[in-house]
């Protein structure tokens, strides 16, 4: 559980990060990250999760059956030594410190790619005026356009994974510092918690899935075929008062 979730949490913030500078800043992303800077980077990720997750196996801290007895982690509200709460700390630090830096990273990404197609859609503007059916043509594909994907994916992924992990990492880190609550109000939140932040494992394919450019296009097709029959279905109506106050 502390490997794996720290790989995900680590891994997702690299992504992030490296997503972030391939739009944001793309000459140095194709002269700096290459491929024999990111794997030694990846391994290393991978050793720091590794290490905190095999420290109990060497007697720096325990691990021990969590409620309902499905499951093992650091203890987090039993009584407990220095090193636990430590490793502890050190794994909703590090949770957390990957959120946020994915949160960023994603919103600057977002920010990056949307201030591109204003851009581009402001020149598009200021062009020659094309008949109708180009202009839907060029709208649909605006709203279709594999910077729109990129940008509903990192909206989509970055709200999964704050509502997925945060409840588990704050309790964490919450509990470290405060046991006045319950033991059954403890296991029944932390078991929710840690079920929400399986989800996120789940849903992320799926958001990947769902969210491509494809399904983004019939959407997109479909709002403006809606769009466009509301707008005749509209303008024949007012039409018809017309005819008839005209009598």
């Amino acid at each position: 559980m502390v490997f794996f979730g720290l790989c995900s949490l680590l891994l997702g913030c690299a992504m992030a990060v490296e997503r972030c500078v391939a739009i944001t800043k793309p000459f140095f992303h194709a002269a700096i990250i290459t491929l024999g800077h990111v794997w030694p980077f990846v391994l290393l990720l991978f050793s720091l999760a590794l290490v905190l997750a095999v420290l109990p196996l060497f007697a720096v801290g325990t691990y021990t059956t969590q409620s309902p007895g499905t499951w093992c982690f650091l203890p987090i509200h039993d009584p407990q030594s220095t090193a636990d709460t430590n490793l502890a700390l050190a794994f909703s630090c590090l949770g957390l410190t990957a959120l946020t830096f994915s949160l960023l990273c994603n919103i600057l990404s977002g920010l990056a790619l949307l201030q591109a197609r204003l851009k581009s859609h402001s020149v598009n503007a200021k062009s020659s005026v094309r008949s109708t059916r180009r202009a839907s043509s060029t709208s649909t594909s605006l709203f279709c356009s594999l910077d729109v994907e990129m940008m509903a994916q990192l909206a989509v992924i970055t709200v999964v994974s704050c509502v997925c992990w945060t409840p588990f990492l704050i309790h964490i880190l919450v509990m470290q510092f405060n046991e006045r609550t319950s033991n059954h109000e403890k296991d029944g939140f932390i078991l929710l918690s840690l079920r929400m932040a399986s989800w996120n494992q789940i849903l992320d394919p799926w958001v990947y899935i769902l969210l491509r450019k494809a399904v983004l296009f019939r959407l997109c097709c479909a709002f403006y075929t809606q769009r466009h029959s509301a707008r005749e279905n509209r303008s024949f109506a007012e039409s018809h008062r017309e005819a008839f106050s005209l009598q």
